[in-house]
């Protein structure tokens, strides 16, 4: 049996990590998720800091998943190694070489659940984000929540934010699907980092259990069915 780890030296995204490791077990694979490097049959790089030196064995085949707007594509460039690979969601970096244009696979039997009964209009699932600059603010996002008394969950969102709408705290990540699958609509907000370079969760998640998504940047909006800009209107 193969082995392939799953390895960050900077943290995992949940949805992510569930979603490779459920793909090499189809595969027949043995799979583990670490911080740390050992003799394996192949490595999937999901998140890279570039402060953080990384060596890899040089007969061992490198995978990375560049997905989420960070700084994984430049860690990758600096890597001196003869087997390695990167996918990004970043489309106009495929030109370079041994980089091609994809995104993370995305376990339907895991995440896609059957369509239910609305139970909400508006919501937002995800954490506060301290927005400095770029498009939609955060008082701006907070106000358009509000406006349309939207359900939240997430963490270390401040107790003022909310006047209209209904804070409903964190969210268990089992839960997530669920919710998707019980709303018209979502409303999305980056990091300052992801604008126009980078999918989120939401992208695939929301969508993916009938739940249109609102995105704040064009970024893929139109290549991704059930994503709509702010400000566009939805016929029923």
């Amino acid at each position: 049996m193969k082995l392939v780890l799953l390895y960050s030296p900077d943290g995992f995204d949940l949805d992510v990590l569930e979603n490779q490791r459920d793909l090499y077990r189809t595969l027949g694979c043995k799979v583990i998720w670490t911080d740390k490097i050992f003799p394996c049959d192949l490595i999937v790089i999901l998140r890279a800091n570039e402060m953080t030196p990384l060596k890899f064995p040089e007969q061992t085949p490198l995978l990375f998943v560049d997905y989420s707007g960070q700084n994984v594509l430049d860690v990758f460039k600096e890597i001196n190694h003869n087997n390695k690979r990167c996918i990004t969601s970043r489309k106009e970096k495929n030109t370079i070489e041994d980089i091609s244009f994809g995104h993370p696979f995305v376990s339907l039997e895991r995440y896609s659940l059957p369509l239910k009964t609305l139970k909400y209009e508006f919501i937002h699932i995800g954490n506060y984000k301290k927005r400095k600059q770029i498009k939609l603010l955060n008082q701006d996002f907070i106000e358009f929540i509000n406006g349309v008394s939207a359900f939240v969950w997430g963490k270390n969102w401040p107790k003022s934010s909310f006047t209209k709408s209904k804070y409903m705290g964190p969210m268990q990540p089992k839960d997530v699907s669920k919710t998707y699958s019980q709303s018209k609509y979502s409303l999305g907000i980056k990091h300052d980092f992801q604008i126009g370079t980078a999918i989120s969760g939401r992208y695939w998640q929301s969508t993916l259990n009938g739940c249109s998504l609102f995105v704040e940047d064009e970024y893929l909006a139109k290549e991704i069915p059930g994503i709509y800009l702010y400000g566009s209107k939805i016929n029923d």
